[in-house]
């Protein structure tokens, strides 16, 4: 599987985009296509992301239903950036949402290091659903091995790509499958391309559960890591080197 990421140099700044101030939008007198008339009351960021992804970073539906808020928009601080394959970074991009902060803090970090989650405005509110449907995921995984029901995580994870099309498009899942030519033996190989972030950590996390991954959870720092199938020692109960340590450093100081 290749994912490229495309992160923008010097990572994401945080800029705040109030919903409620588009509640009562008028049509634009002037204007022949129905153009909506902006709040006149915004901020220089609430501007520019107006600017920049129009109606996309505005709120839609009943405000009396639905809560509306200030939100938090991680925007680049630069327009350059730096392309790598996902999995050069990481083998678990997956485990790398599902321990992580739930926080913006939190978000933040991976936004930094692998860039957008999807196309449009990179509210932190999505990432945070994100991270939380990911560790909720895992965990249905952690507690299937025990259990041997699969059931609830199979909905889970299928539920993944019947997410609300209407709603936001760009977070149904999507990827592409190719074959290319394998340079060493000549041979056919299949290669799945997802076509976002977003896309590339659920596949991952799908083809794990099928088994090319073992799930443990390390006994020192309680993160999850996996083993791949066939490979490294079958009893291993820590995510790190580091972690080995610092238990290894605990034992010595009881004694």
């Amino acid at each position: 599987m290749k994912f490229e990421c495309r992160v923008p140099v010097g990572g994401y700044r945080i800029v705040t985009f109030d919903e409620r101030k588009f509640f009562d939008l008028q049509l634009d007198p002037a204007s022949d296509d129905d153009s909506i008339l902006p709040p006149a009351n915004l901020t220089e960021d609430e501007q520019s992301l107006l600017n920049k992804w129009g109606m996309r970073v505005v709120p839609w539906g009943d405000p009396e239903v639905f809560e509306h808020e200030l939100q938090e928009v991680f925007e680049p601080n630069s327009e350059r950036i730096r392309c790598f394959d996902l999995f050069d970074e990481t083998s678990t991009p997956y485990l790398d949402f599902a321990n992580a902060l739930k926080t913006v803090d939190g978000a933040k970090a991976l936004a930094d290091r692998f860039g957008p989650l999807h196309e449009g405005p990179q509210f932190y509110e999505r990432w945070y659903w994100v991270i939380m449907e990911m560790h909720s995921a895992v965990a249905a995984w952690d507690k299937a091995k025990a259990t041997g029901n699969f059931s609830r995580l199979i909905q889970k994870v299928g539920r993944q790509a019947r997410r609300s099309i209407e709603k936001h498009p760009e977070t149904v899942i999507d990827a592409s499958i190719v074959l290319r030519k394998d340079p060493l033996s000549g041979k056919a190989r299949l290669c799945i391309r997802p076509s976002t972030l977003l896309d590339a950590l659920w596949t991952q996390l799908a083809l794990a559960i099928d088994g090319s991954e073992s799930l443990r959870t390390c006994v020192e720092c309680k993160k999850w890591f996996t083993i791949k199938a066939d490979r490294g020692r079958s009893d291993k109960e820590y995510c790190s080197d580091a972690c080995r340590m610092r238990a290894y450093r605990k034992r010595k100081g009881k004694q």
